[in-house]
């Protein structure tokens, strides 16, 4: 009893380092999924994986991942596959090919060292079926991440020539109030200029008038000057009469 007490506690703390092992990689493997703009889906652990058969899985599941590209959980490894899965076993060496009777949950440690040891070199993993919708999917998902990294780009340079635009018409109706102040001045100055020539022509005019009146007057004082002058001669041979002989 005591015996079957012990084998249950390795058995449960071998499906604990089974699922911590795997919950990790599942982990690193989802965050490097987000980055790239995927969501992955984190499977059940099944009770038959211990610590160890995650490693080896692992092993095969990087194989896929270097071989066709895949991104594939260790837990998520297929060895009897479907024709509608994205990857197939060819097997170089007859006597592996027992190996891929059985899914690797059913298979036992040797198995799986077996499956290490000759992934590569007895079989290898070719592109499957469901590798053409796959590959379909994942140039729309690539084409779609580029529509949106277009558009971001097109968004952000749209905003700042938004902002460009608006600065500008800010500016625009600074310059158009500031037009207006100088209209303004200039206005003033025109009518400030036009009062200044009326008087001007009212100064000029009166100047005129005066310049008249007093080349009249010299006119007027000349020929009394010339009058007074005869009149002067007159009277002064008036009183001589006898110096004219």
């Amino acid at each position: 009893k005591r015996k079957s007490e012990d084998d249950e506690e390795r058995m449960q703390d071998t499906k604990g380092e089974a699922l911590s092992y795997v919950s990790k990689k599942a982990k690193n493997e989802d965050e490097k999924q987000r980055s790239a703009g995927y969501h992955l889906m984190i499977p059940v652990i099944p009770p038959q994986f211990s610590a160890a058969k995650c490693h080896h899985a692992e092993k095969l599941a990087n194989h896929i991942h270097s071989q066709l590209g895949l991104a594939i959980l260790p837990t998520d490894v297929k060895l009897i596959t479907k024709p509608e899965d994205l990857y197939q076993w060819s097997i170089l060496t007859p006597g592996k090919a027992a190996l891929f009777n059985k899914q690797l949950s059913k298979h036992s440690t040797g198995a799986y060292i077996d499956l290490c040891n000759g992934v590569g070199v007895h079989f290898k993993a070719v592109l499957g079926e469901g590798t053409a919708d796959y590959e379909q999917e994942m140039r729309l998902i690539t084409t779609s991440i580029a529509f949106d990294a277009l558009e971001k780009k097109w968004r952000e340079r749209f905003n700042a020539e938004l902002a460009i635009r608006e600065a500008l018409e800010i500016e625009m109706m600074g310059i158009k109030g500031e037009n207006a102040e100088l209209l303004t001045e200039i206005k003033a100055l025109r009518k400030a200029e036009a009062t200044q020539t009326q008087e001007l022509d009212k100064a000029r005019e009166i100047l005129m008038i005066t310049s008249s009146i007093l080349q009249e007057r010299e006119s007027k004082a000349c020929e009394d000057s010339q009058k007074i002058t005869h009149a002067a001669a007159y009277l002064k041979l008036g009183s001589n009469p006898g110096s004219g002989t």
